[in-house]
């Protein structure tokens, strides 16, 4: 049992080793954790709190339950220093500093990729913008006619009008609103 007792105890500490911003006691479907959900692996997580190898180092609330985020102490490090081989553990370290490497590496393409697009959207919306701000429709209460339609003033009887679109929506009758005119093509 001793045995079994310590290989919990050294596989937790080597994963708190490599997780220095904490991780659950124990490991969940959906997440790591230090020690496995299996009930053997409970006592082992019991005796590595309360002989001071692992410490709360944060408080996770995720929805609306909380959950504590347990790192290793020095006290932890130095017992699985003197009881795996350091060579064994520098070699996981540096496994995972090498797996973290590469996660950055990704994170960091994403976002290289998303500021490229959001400069992208940034130069279309730059070139439709003055194209909006020189098309304006038509006022239904009269003033300057619009430019983007091929009726570019409304009719003076507009309100009695027998045009549907002039009754419905206040634009002049062959003025589609959505269609390009001759005048902001030209743009």
């Amino acid at each position: 049992m001793a045995d079994k007792l310590t290989s919990f105890l050294l596989a937790a500490l080597t994963r708190a080793a490599a997780e220095p911003l904490g991780l659950p006691l124990h490991a969940t479907k959906a997440e790591p954790g230090l020690f496995p959900p299996a009930a053997a692996a409970k006592p082992a997580a019991l005796k590595g709190v309360s002989e001071g190898y692992f410490q709360v180092v944060r408080t996770d609330v995720k929805g609306k339950q909380a959950r504590d985020l347990y790192a290793a102490t020095d006290h932890g490090l130095k017992f699985l220093l003197d009881h795996a081989s350091p060579k064994q553990v520098l070699e996981d370290l540096v496994r995972t500093l090498e797996e973290r490497r590469a996660e950055v590496g990704e994170l960091l393409a994403t976002a290289a990729r998303m500021a490229a697009s959001l400069d992208g959207l940034a130069a279309v919306v730059s070139g439709v913008l003055p194209r909006v701000e020189s098309c304006s429709l038509p006022s239904p209460l009269g003033g300057e006619g619009g430019k983007c339609c091929s009726n570019p003033s409304p009719p003076s009887n507009w309100a009695n009008s027998s045009s549907p679109a002039w009754a419905t929506g206040g634009r002049p009758s062959g003025c589609r609103g959505t269609a390009r005119c001759p005048s902001c093509s030209a743009a």
